[in-house]
């Protein structure tokens, strides 16, 4: 080949020295949307995030169902026949039950049964009776029941909702990480291939009018043709790609009146390099995992409700006992004011109540259920323990072997761009063909393509890391 035609070529290969560099934040380019951004979006927006908010509503729901366990009642009952004008009877009688804590049931009412047909044991002056009657348990809930046992395992649902929902959280954000990673590959592999694509249409119509001139060989366009062509490929391929990581990514994007968001094409993703680091110690790391990871705070929080149904199924064994007391009072009298009257001896009602089943065959079995359970939960929390344990030391693998690969790939742009330039050199003089130069230059467009690829690699890897831990995603810096 002619000297003059190759410093002609030389003059366009130069500035792919500079040119072929991955795009940097330049005023040219159009606004960038960085990770922060994205997640500040979807943690505003996204229908799962406000799903998951839905959790703290629900444990509170929870406990107020629970409270009211424990909820004043009012009770009325009314019944009267008349039979040919005759009052066969009137049955009314209506209180107010307050339960306590404590187990003890207090009531107090009015009660009034008139009528030729009146059961005698029922039976009350016209006036009708007001009366109080108390309801102490003596055995089986006297120190637990079931009103305190559901009011008590409610009372832990916020901490498990609240680890459900950073779980959730957690999980959403790591797609959502992995997404615009993969968008930020795409789109640095798409800047490489269109500037190679580019170079490679500027090369060929260069050498045609070369070749109409005589100074280069027809066999020299077909060469330069055939480059651009497989360029154009890959550049059509890429551009494929990056659309479909765009839509991957706008899937996570909604507005705030729940309409679903897409990226614009003037929006890109970060546009420098992204600096691959040694993150935070493994052991602090693991740590942290140990204490507050979602899945070992619901395990825990399970235990607890756990033990609760314990300490109630062994209440259930013992005996029912319990004592009713229920002094009456007559409407307009007082009874204090009347010596004649005894009124704690004279106007009440007492009784005792007890059963027990003679086997406990279902008391014994529910205890040792709740037994099987525990021992179950226990087991689940080791093992889970272990799990990420060996998660986080697994991701901190991935992310060393990334972080150096990203180092080796680095050095193998950087040798592969002096070739280029040393085999420029040698076009100049005339020593080596296009062929070689062309060579040279797909090898530095895949070097720098896999240099992107795998500082998107070493990102999704940190969001990995920091996930199997149970950090908050959100709080991530890259």
């Amino acid at each position: 080949m002619p000297k003059k035609l190759s410093s002609l070529l030389a003059a366009w290969l130069c500035p792919w020295l500079i040119a072929a560099q991955l795009p940097t934040a330049a005023d040219s380019l159009p606004p960038q949307l960085l990770l922060e951004q994205v997640y500040e979006q979807v943690l505003l927006h996204h229908p799962l995030i406000r799903q998951a908010e839905l959790l703290g509503d629900i444990a509170e729901a929870e406990i107020r169902l629970a409270r009211g366990g424990f909820d004043p009642g009012l009770d009325v009952h009314w019944n009267q026949k008349i039979l040919k004008g005759t009052q066969y009877y009137t049955n009314w009688n209506n209180f107010v039950k307050i339960p306590t804590w404590w187990g003890p049931e207090i009531k107090a009412g009015y009660e009034r049964y008139v009528g030729i047909n009146v059961n005698p044991e029922n039976f009350t002056p016209k006036e009708g009776l007001i009366y109080a009657e108390i309801n102490v348990p003596l055995g089986r809930d006297l120190l637990f029941d079931m009103r305190r046992n559901v009011l008590q395992q409610a009372r832990l649902l916020p901490q498990m909702n609240e680890a459900e929902r950073l779980k959730t959280v957690n999980k959403l954000l790591l797609q959502v990480a992995k997404d615009y990673w993969d968008w930020y590959y795409t789109y640095r592999a798409l800047a490489v291939y269109e500037l190679g694509y580019q170079l490679a249409a500027q090369r060929f119509a260069f050498t045609q009018q070369a070749a109409r001139i005589g100074e280069a060989a027809a066999i020299d366009t077909v060469e330069a043709r055939l480059e651009m062509l497989d360029r154009e490929i890959l550049q059509a391929e890429a551009q494929i790609k990056y659309r479909n990581a765009a839509l991957a990514l706008s899937n996570h994007l909604w507005t705030d009146s729940g309409l679903p968001l897409e990226l614009q094409p003037g929006i890109t993703p970060l546009r420098t390099d992204l600096q691959a680091r040694i993150p935070e110690g493994l052991d602090s790391l693991q740590q942290t995992a140990l204490s507050a990871h979602p899945e070992l705070l619901k395990l825990n929080v399970k235990m607890q409700q756990l033990a609760f149904e314990r300490r109630f199924q062994s209440q259930a064994r013992l005996p029912q006992l319990s004592v009713d007391l229920k002094p009456y009072l007559i409407p307009g009298t007082d009874p204090f004011a009347q010596p004649g009257i005894r009124y704690w001896e004279d106007n009440f009602k007492v009784g005792v109540n007890f059963y027990t089943p003679l086997f406990l065959r279902k008391e014994r079995a529910k205890l040792q259920l709740t037994d099987i359970k525990l021992q179950s939960t226990q087991w689940e929390i080791d093992a889970t323990r272990r799990e990420i344990q060996v998660n986080v030391q697994s991701s901190w693998n991935d992310l060393n072997n990334y972080v150096r690969l990203v180092g080796v790939q680095i050095r193998a742009v950087s040798y592969s761009g002096t070739l280029l330039d040393a085999s420029q050199v040698k076009f100049r003089a005339g020593e080596t063909s296009l062929f070689l130069v062309n060579s040279y230059e797909r090898k530095l467009l895949k070097e720098q393509v896999g240099l992107a690829e795998l500082q998107a690699k070493y990102a999704k890897s940190l969001a990995a890391y920091y996930f199997s831990s149970g950090t908050p995603l959100r709080q991530l810096q890259y």
